[in-house]
């Protein structure tokens, strides 16, 4: 609130308000007549957007009399639901008579409004480097769709983004021309003083493109006479990253192409064509404090955020709440609300506590696998699920216990818990309790849930052997007489030498193991009963938690059977990458059943696929697999003899730092970025 005594400027910010306190006085000892008035000054008259009025439940009136040594008190409401500052005078009038002679530029304030405060929710982007923000570069855009969703800052080339998507497929262009001096509608030019991108010498631009297949495509200098090749940049599979391009010298005359399978022979012979090209000419949209080419790339889906309505008005302490939805991957990052308590939680904020017009701001940030945990804290059901009873329905999210601390597990017929990483689609099965994303693979293309198909896995092995306790084990030692020479970690199986292969060809050859978290993959050999080595009938634990008790465990018991990489603290250390193999309890934790149907969940793939954990020795190793068809059924959990071939899944889990794009379902999958 504002107190005034006979009148003051007032300055009130875009989308704010004010209440006025105007203090009518008369010192003298006859009646005098008054009246609250205010004068506009920027802007010079009042808009749709401003309000200005008395408040009902105010003592006293905006104009009347007032008798000789009294006063009165007026509260006035000043709303500015503009874009822009607002400044005025609001001032008292003083008379004799009733006529108050008021210049022109002076009005009485006769509306009235009611008593509610006005509870307002603004949903806006983060900011970048130096406080440079993406607002009016791009909206919604997705390069996984190619330029569907992309809008154009500004009505030319030059205010922003620009777009083209002039050729999809096939070698097109000019062949046999030797002069290009016009625009044909497969080739996509500009020139300097032109319509069309690069066209300002000494600016800074950068360009993407979305490629559609291997070919290489090249940035193009072509000389004025058709004559001169000059290429001097590569763009070769950016996937929708933006390349700076500001070293490359524009002058006048010369036209700049993006070509492909320019050769000898200069532009006879040649064929030109673009794909989906995108240009932003940072220097027009933010002169010389543009961001970083890193902040562009990490930024440039910009967040304008949704509310469930714009604004209520509400009596003083009253509470309300308004849903908030962040477009795809995207998470709540800050609330700040004025006049009152806040509370954000499951997409929906909550404002009690009301003194006054209540204001917040709601910024976003792009969702990381942390925020991801986050999520699924914040959906996580109460109790636990009957684990002896298949999941044939989406029951969700629940948490228990692993090595780490708390984990987040998805049960059932879920259809949020897709990801696109390395070119391949994954599940997330669970989090591990350091807030890292654990999943297993799932095709080269989504496949819904209950779809049999060998696609989603990346091919057949047997686990170990025949005939001897250690084919158990993903790593076992010699055919010694005891336990502990068994399963010393000293030679391969089978399987994790097929997995190791796989991942140094698919991940670390081609660079995607910096986003790989070194956690725990459990072959749990400890004894149920039995002494676990050579060909004495031996129980797995395993077999005792989820055929016997059906009561599956997420810690890893023994620190030998806890794979790592590098984790010597909480793992063994024996691995050479950072993947493995789903277990026996994870898949009862997501709602398979050793004996049991089910063929709806979202791990079922109409194959038998090994999982981790060993199962018992009785005439040969058996390990436990996910899915087995027996007597026309496909149970949620069976096992297999060592020496036998099965499907083969990797599971591997995302460092909490790495960004996502998406919201998990099959056609929106969250996208490692």
């Amino acid at each position: 609130d504002q107190e005034i005594m006979e009148y003051e400027k007032i300055t009130i910010s875009a989308n704010d308000s004010k209440t006025i306190s105007l203090n009518i006085s008369n010192s003298t000892n006859q009646v005098l007549h008054y009246g609250a008035w205010y004068q506009m000054i920027s802007p010079s008259t009042i808009n749709d957007g401003i309000t200005i009025a008395k408040l009902t439940d105010s003592p006293d009136e905006t104009s009347g009399t007032i008798d000789g040594n009294s006063n009165k008190n007026v509260y006035i409401y000043i709303g500015n639901n503009s874009s822009s500052e607002i400044t005025l005078y609001v001032g008292i009038k003083y008379s004799e008579t009733s006529s108050l002679g008021l210049p022109d530029n002076r009005t009485l304030i006769t509306n009235t409004r009611d008593g509610k405060y006005v509870v307002g929710v603004t949903v806006t982007n983060g900011t970048v480097e130096n406080g440079v923000t993406l607002t009016n570069l791009v909206t919604n855009g997705s390069f996984e769709n190619g330029l569907n969703g992309w809008l154009v800052s500004g009505t030319s080339y030059s205010e922003g983004i620009v777009q083209s998507d002039i050729h999809v497929s096939g070698n097109y262009g000019y062949r046999g021309k030797s002069n290009i001096t016009s625009q044909d509608n497969i080739l996509w030019y500009s020139k300097v003083g032109s319509s069309g991108p690069f066209t300002e010498v000494g600016h800074h631009y950068y360009v993407s493109q979305q490629i559609r297949n291997d070919a290489d495509r090249e940035f193009v200098t072509h000389g004025s006479a058709g004559k001169t090749h000059n290429a001097v940049f590569n763009v070769l599979n950016t996937n929708g990253k933006f390349i700076e391009v500001s070293d490359i010298a524009i002058a006048d005359g010369i036209y700049n192409y993006f070509a492909t399978a320019w050769g000898p022979g200069g532009a006879n012979g040649a064929y030109w064509y673009t794909d989906d090209v995108m240009t932003i000419d940072l220097t027009e949209s933010y002169g010389s404090s543009y961001p970083s080419k890193e902040i562009l790339d990490r930024s440039i889906s910009y967040f304008d955020g949704s509310v469930s309505y714009n604004y209520q008005k509400l009596n003083k302490g009253n509470s309300t709440s308004f849903v908030i939805n962040p477009n795809s991957g995207y998470v709540i990052d800050s609330v700040t609300c004025t006049n009152s308590s806040a509370n954000y939680s499951n997409n929906t904020l909550t404002i009690s506590n009301i003194t006054g017009d209540v204001s917040c701001n709601v910024e976003f940030k792009q969702l990381t696998v942390a925020g991801l945990v986050e999520i699924m804290k914040n959906s996580v059901n109460n109790g636990s699920p009957n684990f002896g009873n298949s999941a044939t329905t989406d029951e969700g999210i629940y948490q228990t216990t692993d090595n780490y601390g708390t984990s987040y597990y998805f049960r059932g017929t879920v259809t949020n818990n897709y990801v696109k990483f390395a070119g391949y689609y994954w599940r997330i099965i669970r989090s591990n309790g350091d807030s890292t994303i654990r999943m297993i693979y799932d095709g080269t293309v989504a496949h819904a849930n209950g779809e049999s198909s060998t696609d989603r896995q990346i091919g057949t092995s047997v686990y170990g052997g025949y005939h001897n306790n250690k084919y158990v084990g993903y790593m076992y030692g010699s055919s010694a007489s005891n336990y502990e020479q068994t399963h010393t970690n000293t030679y391969n199986s089978t399987i994790k030498s097929t997995i190791d292969n796989w991942y140094k060809t698919n991940i670390f050859d081609k660079g995607y193991s910096d986003k790989v978290a070194d956690v725990i993959y459990c072959n749990d050999r400890s004894l149920f009963s039995g002494d676990g080595y050579g060909s004495n009938q031996t129980i797995y634990s395993p077999y005792n938690r989820v055929r016997t008790n059906r009561n599956p465990s997420l810690i890893c018991s023994q620190k030998n059977d806890a794979f790592t990489v590098n984790d010597i603290s909480k793992g063994n250390g024996a691995l050479t990458y950072p993947v493995g193999l789903i277990t026996a309890d994870e898949i009862s934790f997501a709602g398979g059943v050793h004996g049991m149907d089910n063929r709806s969940y979202y791990l079922y793939t109409g194959q038998n696929y090994y999982t981790m954990s060993p199962d018992d020795y009785i005439g040969d190793p058996a390990v436990f697999v996910g899915g087995q068809e027996f007597g026309g059924q496909e149970y949620g959990l069976g096992d297999w003899i060592s020496g036998t071939s099965a499907g083969v899944r990797p599971v591997l889990s995302l460092k909490s730092s790495v960004t996502l794009m998406g919201s998990g379902t099959m056609t929106d999958p969250y996208v490692v970025q």
